[in-house]
């Protein structure tokens, strides 16, 4: 069965808001829980449990990328989740000259997945979230000239995401290998709500869409990939990408379905993977066949 999907509601607040209790609750601070993997560990069982999810989610916000390009990160604290300070590079030519290639020694890469390893051992299931590149830019450049580098030099700009595309299935391919069964995808900048939908078409067929398989062909045929919902709706705006429904018997929360249906599917993305709301359906993602 294949159905439309709109775009639902983002889990950001929810999922802070729990960790803003657990940190209360402990006496720690965010510092130490972003740069530190047992602490990092400890608070993301934490978060499962009192979200009543079925895995544990890492890392804790979208910046942990971005800071491995170098970006100027301010560390979240009770108010707001970490964000860049100011930008890296001004100009569409400096972010092609300056780029660096991500930085996976980083003290919070290898920290975060170092508390993949450890809640595998714990015997926990593991979503390692993986932000897109244009997020990973909106840290890095002023978010004006990205907007304007996408209208006006597109080829130069999708050289970029390119570049960083093949970064992240690196970065993919070393949390799988941490013990994290399901990877999410998410870059919510590149939405049609955000760009419209024509910017957002271009960006799901030049980069996204392929970016994926990539993904697909890289990685062992047990994990599966979760999308932001924003991201998998610029797929299926686009003609790129349609939802088959899969039916329970009960209602499971989206977590507990995901899991049912790892190794028999392999991309969802009709909920943020932070939100279970119970439901009787799961929504998988069929890519659109190679032409």
């Amino acid at each position: 069965m294949m159905t439309r999907f709109a775009e639902p509601p983002c889990g950001d607040d929810t999922f802070l808001q729990v960790l803003k209790e657990m940190l209360e609750g402990s006496g720690s601070d965010y510092i130490k829980l972003y740069q530190n993997a047992d602490k990092m560990a400890d608070a993301a069982l934490w978060v499962r449990k009192r979200s009543a999810s079925s895995y544990c989610l890492l890392p804790f916000c979208h910046t942990l990328e971005a800071e491995g390009y170098g970006a100027d990160i301010q560390t979240g604290n009770a108010l707001s989740a970490s964000r860049p300070q100011k930008a890296r590079f001004l100009t569409l030519n400096e972010l092609i000259d300056g780029l660096p290639s991500l930085d996976l020694t980083t003290v919070r890469i290898r920290e975060t997945l170092k508390a993949c390893h450890l809640l595998r051992a714990y015997g926990e299931n593991v979503l390692f979230q993986v932000s897109g590149p244009l997020t990973i830019l909106d840290c890095l450049i002023p978010s004006e000239v990205l907007l304007r580098s996408l209208l006006k030099q597109p080829e130069q700009l999708f050289t970029i995401l390119n570049r960083i595309g093949k970064d992240l299935l690196e970065l993919m391919r070393l949390a799988e290998a941490a013990g994290a069964g399901i990877l999410s995808f998410s870059d919510p900048i590149g939405a049609p709500s955000l760009l419209g939908p024509r910017l957002s078409g271009m960006v799901a067929r030049e980069f996204t869409l392929p970016f994926l398989r990539a993904a697909d062909h890289l990685l062992d045929r047990s994990t599966l990939f979760l999308l932001c919902p924003k991201t998998a709706l610029s797929l299926t705006s686009s003609g790129l990408a349609s939802w088959k429904i899969h039916l329970f018997n009960e209602a499971l929360s989206y977590s507990e379905a995901a899991l049912q249906l790892r190794g028999d599917i392999r991309f969802g993305g009709s909920s943020c993977p932070k939100l279970q709301y119970p439901s009787t359906e799961f929504h998988e993602l069929i890519l659109k066949e190679t032409t």
